[in-house]
C-alpha cells in the first residue's frame, strides 16, 4: 500500500503554542497557588488532554479541577490570537503535500473549536482535511482511539499513513492504530532522552517538507 494519509499534531507540531501555553499555565496557577510549576515539568505534559496535565500539575487537585480548567480556557482564549505563531516551512509543507494528493488531518487533545481557530490564524485550514479532538474519543493519547477514529474518517489504513508529532504520545497513538511509521519534528520541545524512552520514531525531519522524499521512500519499497 502506498502512503496516502498523514496523522499530525497540532500544538507543537504544526503550530508554535509554547510560549501561548507555557504563559497560560503561568497565569493559571499564579491566580491559584501563587507560584508556578517549573517549565520543563509543564513541557513533560505536552500532548496530554487538558485535565489529565492539570491534574499532573496540581498534584492531583481534583477538588479545583472544573475552576483551574475553566480559568485556563478563558484566559487562553484572550490571548491565543496574538500569541500563536506558525513554524517556519509549516505552511508551504501542507501546500506541498495537498499538492501531492497526500491527505491531512489533526489528532489532538484539545478541543476541536480551538484547534480549528489556530488553523484559521495560521490559514492552514485548506490543507487540513478534519480535526480529532479531546471530545471526539473516550480515550486519548498514547491510546490509539483517537488515531483509528482520525484513520476512519480519512478512509484510509494505518498502513497508508504516517503520524507526525512533537510528542511521544502523538506517535504511539498513531503507531498503536498501525501507521506505517512514525515522524518527530525536530522542533519538539519535549525532553528528547525521554522522549526516546517512550519511542524511538522511525524518522525525524527538520522541516515539514521533508516528509515528502520520506513518503516517496516508503512508497518505492511497496
Amino acid at each position: 500500500m502506498t502512503i496516502s494519509g498523514i496523522l499530525f499534531d497540532f500544538d507543537g507540531t504544526l503550530a508554535n503554542t509554547t510560549p501561548l501555553i507555557l504563559h497560560c499555565f503561568h497565569q493559571t496557577f499564579s491566580h491559584f497557588y501563587g507560584k508556578v510549576p517549573p517549565d520543563e515539568k509543564i513541557l513533560t505534559t505536552f500532548g496530554l488532554p487538558m485535565p489529565q496535565a492539570m491534574l499532573q500539575l496540581s498534584g492531583g487537585d481534583e477538588a479545583h479541577l472544573d475552576e483551574l480548567l475553566t480559568f485556563y480556557r478563558t484566559y487562553q482564549l484572550s490571548v491565543h490570537d496574538e500569541m500563536i505563531r506558525p513554524f517556519p516551512s509549516v505552511l508551504a509543507g501542507c501546500q506541498r503535500l495537498k499538492e501531492k494528493g497526500i491527505h491531512s488531518i489533526i489528532v489532538t487533545s484539545k478541543t476541536n473549536e480551538t484547534c480549528e481557530r489556530g488553523l484559521r490564524c495560521l490559514g492552514l485550514s485548506p490543507y487540513i482535511e478534519g480535526v480529532i479532538g479531546v471530545r471526539d474519543t473516550a480515550l486519548h493519547k498514547p491510546d490509539p482511539e483517537p488515531s483509528l477514529l482520525a484513520l476512519k474518517k480519512l478512509g484510509l489504513s494505518g498502513e497508508e499513513c504516517l503520524c507526525v508529532g512533537d510528542s511521544p504520545y502523538d506517535l504511539v497513538s498513531g503507531m498503536r492504530a498501525g501507521c506505517r511509521a512514525s515522524v518527530k519534528v525536530g522542533w519538539s520541545s519535549f525532553d528528547p532522552i525521554r522522549f526516546q524512552q517512550e519511542i524511538k520514531p522511525n524518522y525525524t525531519i527538520a522541516s515539514l517538507p521533508e516528509l515528502l522524499p520520506i513518503i516517496e521512500s516508503l512508497n518505492q519499497q511497496r
